[in-house]
């Protein structure tokens, strides 16, 4: 199934990219396509997400730790609603990274 996924702030960013699609198993969840995220831009393979030189993520291991340190504080909504990594994805999904856009972490805010 193909998700659409698209990046704000500090993970588009270090992604080097606003938006891009993956083609996962049907019944993959958030997780599932947190994983895929990670290892496309850890080897960089697709020639349209790869960055410029100069942009973070760009063949550079910094970067691809960064996105990936980005990803495990973001807050994913799935076709708009709130997603938690274990939920299943539905079939032409469009989910959204937000990363954190302020201080603080999530055991703070209680």
């Amino acid at each position: 199934m193909i998700v659409n996924v698209r990046y704000f702030a500090a993970a588009a960013a270090y992604a080097g990219v606003d938006a891009e699609r993956f083609d996962l198993a049907d019944g993959a969840s958030v997780g599932d396509l947190v994983a895929a995220i990670k290892a496309k831009h850890d080897a960089g393979s697709a020639p349209d997400a790869v960055p410029p030189a100069s942009e973070p993520g760009a063949g550079n291991p910094a970067g691809n730790e960064r996105l990936s340190r980005v990803l495990e504080l973001s807050s994913f909504l799935v076709n708009g609603v709130r997603a938690e990594s274990a939920d299943v994805l539905p079939a032409d999904a469009d989910v959204d990274v937000l990363p954190p856009f302020a201080g603080g972490s999530p055991d703070e805010a209680q």
